[in-house]
């Protein structure tokens, strides 16, 4: 065996070494080119694309290295097409966050101008408002304007009233109210003037009944139930505004406005506060045309009229008569003429005094007062003499008024200091246009003459003026 085994080592000993160096010269041949192929792979792992390993032989390590070079190229390709995929998104990247920029620059630019035109809207409609606002301010004042010009031509009252009446509705087309004044007696406010759909609960009351009137100023009410509430004023208003008017420091009455019912266009606190100025205003100017019209009634009144009587005095009469004479002429209609006069005044006022002769001639202004009709005029001529214009009146008319009223004043029952004075008579002369005379001034003198004429034949009697200048004696 051990002879065996010897001889079988030195049969393989040659086969083993040559084996050996064909494993050695191999191994140094596969080598070199791997170490070449490692340091390329290493160089493309190091991201040298451009790497390539040279094909030296055309053998497995030759195919291997033209692999690896294709593969290199081919990721060369990959990669410069994967570059310019992802510099292609990068620039859509930016590209769509400068779109996303502009378009919020866009949407706040458009978001600014959104606001800057509802900024404009806005001011466009204030300004519209405000210039509805002037408007009706305007058309406020000019008809404000307009009511006091015409009311400062206005002689009565009335015609005042009637002037205010017809602007109130225009100034307040959609509400109701009534503008009180007082009575001569000032202890009772009377409506005299009225407006709108909805009637005042009350056409008069007493001033304790208005708050305003008690304050002597402005009372406003939005809600009944939190503010005192006039005693004037109807259950069913909801909102009103009463303001006094005043002239010259005296009380003239009361302007009452109210909410009419059923107008919801507006709250009572708004409709107040867009009102209140205005009726202010308009209760001051009304004050200031009425206080001048009384004024005026009240310096004509004593321009025509006689202290001590109250009758018509001389200056009117011959107004009248120039008025009457005209009117007379162009209705060719007939005007009656009464002069009378106190039989034995003098004697009167030397034994009762002068004082009792004034209230003999009160009681006598006032019975001639109840006695002519409403177109006739009672004057006092001078001292005891008295002149009644009868317009339309006939002789017989005229003849029979006369008489009447010297029967009346038989009746009058003068005291004086608490003494009953003495009967009083009258005398009194006729006279009638055209039949004695064609101008006042020779009518006046006829009925004069017949005064003179029933004087003289005994007083107390009538006596119609003659066709002759004489007179006829009427008993």
């Amino acid at each position: 065996i051990a002879e065996l085994r010897n001889k079988w080592f030195f049969i393989l000993l040659p086969g083993i070494t040559l084996v050996i160096i064909f494993t050695l010269i191999l191994s140094f041949r596969l080598s070199k080119p791997l170490a070449k192929l490692r340091n390329a792979v290493s160089e493309v792992g190091k991201g040298k694309l451009d790497t390539r390993v040279k094909i030296e032989s055309r053998d497995e390590i030759g195919e291997l290295g033209n692999y690896f070079n294709q593969m290199v190229e081919n990721l060369e390709k990959t990669t410069t097409s994967i570059d310019g995929l992802e510099r292609e998104i990068t620039n859509r990247m930016q590209v769509e966050e400068k779109l996303l920029r502009v378009q919020a620059e866009l949407e706040a630019r458009v978001a600014e101008r959104t606001d800057a035109l509802m900024d404009l809207r806005k001011a466009s409609e204030e300004l519209s408002d405000r210039a509805d606002d002037l408007e009706k301010r305007n058309k406020e004042i000019i008809l404000m304007g307009q009511m006091i010009n015409l009311m400062q031509s206005c002689q009565l009252l009335d015609e005042a009233y009637t002037v205010f009446a017809q602007t109130i509705k225009q100034l307040f087309p959609n509400d109701s109210g009534a503008l009180f004044v007082f009575r001569s007696s000032r202890n009772l406010l009377e409506a005299a003037a009225v407006w709108g759909k909805t009637q005042p609960e009350a056409m008069s009351f007493i001033p304790d009944d208005c708050w305003a009137m008690r304050l002597g100023r402005d009372h406003c009410v939005a809600d009944v139930a939190t503010v005192l509430k006039c005693r004037h004023v109807g259950d069913a208003v909801e909102a009103y505004l009463c303001v006094p008017m005043t002239a010259q420091g005296e009380m003239l009455g009361s302007l009452y406005l109210m909410r009419d019912y059923g107008d919801m266009t507006q709250s009572a606190k708004t409709w107040l506060e867009e009102n209140q100025l205005l009726v202010h205003s308009i209760t001051e100017q009304i004050g200031l045309a009425l206080g001048n019209i009384k004024l005026r009634e009240t310096l004509r009144h004593l321009a025509i009229h006689d202290p001590l009587t109250g009758l018509f005095n001389r200056r009117f009469m011959e107004e009248s008569f120039d008025r009457e004479f005209l009117r007379s002429k162009r209705k060719n209609s007939p005007i009656g003429i009464i002069i009378l006069d106190i039989d034995h005044f003098k004697r009167l006022n030397d034994t009762f005094g002068h004082e009792a002769g004034g209230a003999v001639l009160r009681e006598l202004g006032s019975l001639l007062q109840r006695c002519v009709r409403g177109s006739d005029i009672a004057c006092r001529y001078g001292g005891e003499e008295f002149v009644i214009i009868l317009p339309e009146a006939s002789l017989e008319v005229t003849l029979e008024r006369a008489e009447h009223i010297r029967e009346q004043v038989k009746h009058l029952n003068v005291i004086h200091a608490g003494t009953p004075l003495e009967t009083i008579n009258i005398s009194a002369g006729v006279a009638v246009f055209p039949d004695h005379g064609k101008t006042y001034e020779i009518i006046l003198h006829a009925a004069d003459i017949a005064l003179y004429q029933a004087k003289k034949s005994g007083r107390d009697r009538v006596c119609v003026a003659g066709f002759d200048g004489d007179a006829d004696s009427k008993v």
